[in-house]
C-alpha cells in the first residue's frame, strides 16, 4: 500500500511549483500545450473551502477562448479520472 505523503511535504511541492510558473508561464504553458496562447490569470473569487485549483489561466485554444487548469500532485491517484 502506498503511503501518502504529509500534507506540508505536498503544499511545500505546489508552492515550489507554482513559484517555478510565476513570470514564466506562458513560456512553460506553450511548451506543454503547442498552438496554446495565455492571455492572462483570471481574477476570480473562490470559496477555497469547496474548491483548490493550484493554478488557473485564460487561454486562447485554437482561437477560441478557454481555461487552463492545472492540477500539481506529488504522486499519482488512482481515484483522480483522466482529464
Amino acid at each position: 500500500m502506498r503511503r501518502k505523503k504529509p500534507k506540508q511535504e505536498a503544499q511545500a511541492y505546489d508552492n515550489t511549483l507554482k513559484a517555478l510558473f510565476g513570470d514564466e508561464a506562458a513560456e512553460i504553458i506553450s511548451n506543454l500545450l503547442p498552438g496554446v496562447e495565455l492571455v492572462g490569470e483570471p481574477n476570480i473569487e473562490v470559496d477555497r473551502s469547496k474548491l483548490k485549483a493550484d493554478l488557473v489561466y485564460n487561454i486562447l485554444w485554437r482561437g477560441k477562448p478557454a481555461i487552463l487548469n492545472i492540477e500539481l500532485q506529488t504522486s499519482s491517484d488512482k481515484e483522480m479520472g483522466l482529464r
